[in-house]
């Protein structure tokens, strides 16, 4: 009885602050007339509520007592990764033919030059400019870095669906999370940008490190896993949470992943990363990386993780469309409200929501001191190794909006949101294509001022930095113009006040025009 009365007291707390959370985001995105600090605190407390019903009233996975026995044949491999496939495609194809942007400059420098390709300072990535020394070696261009990507991404949802299987999900739960992770809007900065490869690459190491623990002590998925974590710790520093995502993830899992011999094949990694991360912070000097954690910054990671991945739009996008900001909220929130009801009153963990919560958070833990997304969503590149987990965990709750066991409305509700995120992924990926057409424009204009100056030293100012989040010349310009070789007798000044007045120039938006400061 007790039990029955605390379900009843849990489910009106979630219904109340379900109902202020729908008030909070109408006054924020319609009204525009609360800060967003409390917009974000009324989804903390919405999120805890929801954490009690499922962590406290649940007694098991439903995935487990229903699906146990679903895997993924051959035939439905090969199905999924080529339907992956061309969908990615699809939706990024655009971004093939854009060239190279800002950091891309510094890294192909590196990666076709002489300059330490192990990597400088904090940063040891030797793994992603190997490939691209790969590339250009064999004489592919810049399209090719793309394609790469692309590539990658597509099969980063085929391993996603795999996971998810592995898990027991029920296959229309992995074929979802699939879907929604390939169709992510706020994946265009990791997927389009040739130098998002660092995050891609990795995840994919990642995803197949997981799977290999899941498959241990199978003798070639524990060599595939070992190659795929020691590769992995070459591409980004973020690989050292991989032991920890694979201990989540099989935390509590089915009974088939609950085996000792099995935590072999994380602690074992877990030691390597360890020993890994001592060896980077001792040797990489002071960077600033390594931030006290405090509750600000714990704080400021959450409400950034979960708020881009619950919304993944611009922030124009956002002020434009006011009635379709609230309508996403809304719909999100449902979707969790009654995901949660049903864990309440049925028992059952079903989408485990923890695992997957916790995979999202842990997923960005390692650059907490850097962590930022600002609303022209600069730096969502973060968010791409926590995207699968997010994916899963959005397809599986939206599986339990079941209605007496139709799967109708789970269809109708992954289908619209697939669809409403495909076409953000194609609105994002525009800023990418102006921010190439003005990149061509400054290059074309400082080529002209370099072969007409008859100064030995220039100097270039006011770079355009980006355009609505897409990267411009924040890095690279020197390398663009070395890359170029116009005149042999010009230099161009590391910085615009080393050149003597008459031969600096500034950016005035369609040109360079000389500037006298």
């Amino acid at each position: 009885m007790r039990v029955e009365l605390l379900r009843v007291i849990v489910a009106a707390l979630l219904l109340m602050s379900a109902a202020y959370l729908l008030y909070l985001s109408f006054a924020y995105y319609n009204a525009q007339s609360i800060p967003r600090y409390r917009l974000e605190s009324g989804w903390f407390v919405f999120a805890f509520l929801c954490a009690i019903s499922v962590v406290t009233m649940g007694r098991g996975s439903s995935w487990e007592k229903a699906t146990r026995n679903e895997a993924l044949g051959t035939s439905s491999f090969v199905v999924g990764a080529s339907v992956s496939t061309a969908a990615a495609f699809l939706l990024y194809w655009p971004t093939l033919s854009m060239g190279v942007l800002s950091d891309d400059y510094v890294l192909s420098a590196v990666a076709i030059g002489d300059r330490n390709w192990l990597g400088a300072d904090w940063y040891f990535r030797p793994v992603p400019i190997l490939l691209w020394r790969a590339f250009f070696a064999v004489g592919l261009g810049s399209m090719s870095l793309h394609v790469f990507n692309v590539a990658l991404h597509a099969a980063n949802a085929v391993l996603t669906a795999i996971i998810a299987l592995r898990l027991g999900a029920p296959k229309r739960v992995a074929v979802g999370g699939a879907m929604l992770f390939l169709v992510f809007p706020a994946s265009v900065e990791a997927v389009g940008w040739a130098s998002g490869v660092q995050d891609v690459v990795l995840t994919t190491l990642g995803l197949l490190f997981v799977l290999a623990v899941g498959a241990f002590p199978n003798p070639p998925w524990t060599v595939t896993g070992l190659i795929a974590f020691g590769l992995a710790l070459g591409t980004k520093e973020s690989a050292v949470v991989l032991p920890v995502l694979a201990a989540v993830t099989y935390w509590r899992g089915p009974a088939s992943h609950a085996t000792r011999r099995r935590w072999t094949a994380i602690w074992v990694p877990l030691t390597g990363a360890a020993i890994f991360t001592v060896w980077r912070l001792t040797s990489a000097g002071d960077t600033g990386f390594m931030v006290p954690p405090s509750r600000y910054l714990f704080q400021r990671m959450l409400s950034l993780t979960y708020g881009s991945l619950g919304v993944p739009w611009h922030g124009d996008e956002l002020v434009e469309a006011p009635s379709f900001a609230f309508l996403w909220v809304t719909g999100i929130t449902v979707a969790i409200l009654v995901s949660a009801l049903r864990a309440l009153w049925s028992g059952a963990t079903g989408t485990g929501a923890v695992r997957f919560a916790l995979w999202i958070a842990l997923a960005v833990a390692p650059v907490y001191s850097m962590f930022f997304v600002s609303p022209d969503l600069q730096g969502s590149r973060y968010l791409y190794l926590a995207t699968p987990a997010w994916g899963i965990l959005f397809a599986s709750i939206l599986d339990d909006l079941r209605f007496r066991n139709s799967k109708a409305p789970v269809l109708c509700a992954l289908l619209v949101v697939g669809v409403v995120s495909a076409v953000g992924v194609r609105l994002h990926v525009k800023p990418w294509l102006q921010a190439a057409t003005l990149r061509d424009s400054v290059l074309e204009d400082a080529s002209r001022v370099l072969a007409n100056t008859d100064c030995a030293l220039v100097g270039f100012a006011g770079l355009p930095d980006s355009v609505d989040g897409a990267y411009v010349f924040r890095n690279g310009f020197h390398e663009a113009l070395a890359a170029q070789t116009i005149r042999r007798d010009v230099e161009v000044a590391a910085s615009v006040e080393l050149a003597p007045v008459g031969c600096r120039y500034e950016w005035a938006g369609e040109a360079f025009e000389i500037s006298m400061r």
